[in-house]
């Protein structure tokens, strides 16, 4: 054999090794968590007919020594595994128990630091997507310090499939929790998994599969009979490629253009109104927390306000925080750009660097740019200088405490004023919207990310999604039985539980009954829950913000779901009747009444049907009557599966059509409620906190939980 033939042998060889060795998915990798107590799936590829094993052992300490140590024992007797002609595999290990770590072998692949836990799947929109930066200061020092080592994390990344679905995960794998990659991850699912830890010791492994903004049919496969003909035709145009690339090319050239022209025909930035020197004379004096300062528009607002800072806080490194804005700003402190942010939610959080701040005036400007809303700053939410946020050791004296809704408390700062001087900038037609946005597209999202998650075996998962689909309550309920079924099809587990968060108040509400479809969605959740077995409610209530959309308690909203996957959540409505208090019935005789509280022999005092029974102590023990008032109609009754905070209770309506309601008294005793309304004597309906926003409604367990939204009928 001469060198050249004996080279190529050689590639060859080479060729079929490489070619041989096992294909994983990136779901199996270092740091992953299997479900315990349960069978578990591991697949992959490899090359077709060839066959290896798999085998589970426990991880040696990491103390030099490794190499010298003697292999583990395998905790689950190993696997041969042959792959088919298409060199695909498939192995299903036996339940184990919790523990770890442990070095997991497949074939010629090692995975190392394996846990044995529970291992759920959150998915939805923004409030479940909601990074653990964007909540930072509600629980700073927890997510600033925090690494648990038995809690691991894995991120499904954004991506898009309307043609099929795909087979692997988009993502970068498992993590332990810590902040280095905790911060832009999964706020409720970092709590969810890390409060689930410390309160039953079990290693925990969850998985964020979620994108802000999506309705609940991009989370549905294509083949739902749940799909409506508007949405099968939205996606049959998307899945025209040629399409999708030309209405996409133009609005990106719209945006351009719409963007340049903002920034050129703003004076504002002509004349450079973030200088600490312009004129101020044309500017306008609002409160821009009571005043409506501007109308609904499209182009640039100018705000600026002086602010006075003392020798002390002088050239200090200092936080700006501008709570939230409508739509985007450039914010700039003394004529220097501090921060930038492109749309409404994030949090406005910018950074005052060391020597920017001086003795006595400074100015603060913010330009703000809409493309159709009107401009604002949301309130409540922290607008101050915060100079503790970088020195909380270090207080100034005197110090200036400032506190923030909800929870949020400024050690040393100064608090900027609603007072502000405004200015018009840029005038614009209403910006246009061009190209399409796949996640919005039926079974987009279900395709790219959640289709590839089929195999790995899960405890649960956990759905909180809904704001997108507002405006169509009425077929929500439908859709997410569709997402329930639909999904315990393709995961092979028509058990899988379902957490089904409802969503909180939010929005401003009245005293008077109203319908939004806000409340609405939340009722087509609820019912959503008791159309299929094995899935639960989490009451949302009380955890919400009236003008922001993304409530930053998600640490509490995850003690929730806990609660509730640990049999301690909040009362559920099992039973409604009503119940027929006539006066008739109840003293036998239409001449009847009860008036006093003095005992009498009913007996004696009404055998004749023209006697008049005065003493109502009497008649409470021989009658159903309790008050006069009750005596004319019906109560309705509600009961619940667990007991309730005993009281009465506000929330309620009750309604004699199923149309029209009416605001009603309720009392609650032990596990039931008894709701009445003299406006409505013959109750055919009887609802519970319907509002955005339902201030009084105040029924509760007797663990402190809300009960959620609801509507019932007798």
């Amino acid at each position: 054999m001469n060198a050249r033939t004996f080279l190529t042998t050689i590639i060859a060889l080479c060729a079929i090794s490489a070619t041989a060795a096992v294909q994983l998915p990136k779901l199996i990798g270092n740091g992953m968590v299997l479900q315990r107590e349960q069978p578990v799936t591991l697949w992959g590829n490899a090359d077709a007919g060839e066959t290896f094993s798999i085998s589970l052992a426990k991880q040696p300490a990491d103390n030099g020594k490794a190499k010298k140590q003697k292999a583990a024992k395998s905790l689950i007797k190993p696997v041969t595994v042959t792959a088919d002609n298409s060199g695909q595999w498939r192995v299903q290990l036996p339940a184990m128990k919790a523990g770890g770590p442990y070095t997991l072998t497949i074939g010629d692949k090692t995975v190392e630091n394996v846990m044995v836990g529970d291992v759920w799947l959150c998915s939805g929109q923004s409030n479940i997507d909601l990074m653990v930066y964007r909540v930072a200061d509600l629980y700073r020092d927890e997510v600033s310090n925090d690494r648990v080592e038995a809690v691991r994390l894995l991120k499904i990344d954004n991506a898009t499939n309307v043609h099929a679905p795909s087979d692997d995960a988009p993502t970068s794998g498992w993590h332990v929790l810590e902040p280095k990659y905790a911060s832009n991850f999964s706020s409720l699912s970092y709590f969810l998994a890390k409060q689930m830890y410390e309160r039953t010791g079990i290693p925990q492994g969850v998985i964020a599969c979620s994108w802000g903004g999506t309705p609940i049919q991009s989370w549905i496969a294509a083949d739902s009979t749940a799909w409506q003909a508007d949405r099968r035709q939205e996606l049959l145009l998307a899945q025209n490629d040629n399409y999708v690339r030309s209405l996409n090319h133009t609005g990106a050239l719209y945006n351009a253009w719409w963007g340049a022209l903002l920034y050129s025909s703003d004076p504002g930035k002509r004349e450079a109104w973030e200088r600490t020197d312009t004129d101020e004379s044309q500017w306008q004096k609002v409160d821009v927390q009571k005043d409506r300062w501007a109308r609904p528009g499209c182009g640039s607002w100018w705000l600026r306000q002086h602010v006075h800072v003392d020798k002390a806080h002088a050239g200090k490194k200092a936080l700006l925080r501008c709570g939230t804005i409508v739509d985007a700003d450039s914010t700039y402190v003394n004529g220097v750009c501090v921060g930038t942010t492109g749309y409404q939610y994030p949090p406005r959080r910018y950074t005052i660097p060391e020597g920017l701040l001086r003795e006595g005036d400074n100015v603060i400007t913010v330009r703000i740019t809409t493309g159709g809303q009107a401009p604002e700053f949301v309130f409540p939410k922290p607008y101050c200088i915060d100079f503790g946020y970088y020195n909380p050791s270090a207080v100034s004296t005197p110090p200036f405490p400032i506190t923030y809704v909800p929870g949020e408390t400024v050690t040393d700062g100064i608090a900027l004023s609603t007072q502000w001087l405004m200015r018009r900038g840029a005038v614009l037609q209403r910006r246009q919207g061009y190209g399409i946005s796949m996640q919005n597209i039926a079974s987009a999202c279900y395709n790219a990310m959640l289709h590839p998650l089929r195999n790995y075996t899960i405890k649960a998962a956990v759905w909180y999604q809904g704001e997108s689909n507002i405006g169509e309550p009425h077929n929500y309920r439908r859709l997410l039985v569709s997402l329930m079924r639909g999904w315990r099809t393709l995961m092979g587990n028509e058990q899988l539980p379902f957490y089904i968060v409802q969503l909180p108040d939010h929005m401003d509400s009245t005293d008077q009954p109203e319908e939004s479809g806000w409340v609405s969605l939340r009722e087509a959740q609820r019912l959503a829950t008791t159309d299929v077995p094995n899935a639960t409610l989490v009451t949302g209530l009380g955890l919400g913000e009236r003008h922001d959309i993304h409530p930053q308690r998600k640490k509490e909203m995850a003690a929730r779901i806990i609660d509730e996957i640990l049999g301690n959540g909040a009362p559920k409505l099992t039973g409604c009747t009503a119940q027929h208090c006539d006066k008739k019935e109840a003293c036998e005789k239409e001449s009847q009444h009860c008036d006093k509280k003095e005992s009498c022999d009913k007996k004696e005092a009404c055998e004749k049907k023209t006697q008049h029974c005065d003493k109502k102590e009497a008649c409470e023990k021989k009658s159903s009557c309790q008050k006069k008032d009750a005596c004319s109609g019906y109560a309705i009754t509600l009961t619940f599966d667990r007991p309730l905070q005993s009281g009465s209770v506000g929330g309620f309506e009750l309604s004699a059509d199923g149309k029209h309601f009416h605001n009603a008294e309720a009392t609650a005793s032990g596990s039931t409620v008894t709701v009445s309304s003299p406006a409505v004597p013959h109750p055919v309906a009887v609802r519970y906190a319907w509002h955005n926003s339902p201030d009084n409604a105040n029924l509760r367990g007797t663990n402190g939980t809300p009960v959620a939204t609801f509507e019932a009928k007798p």
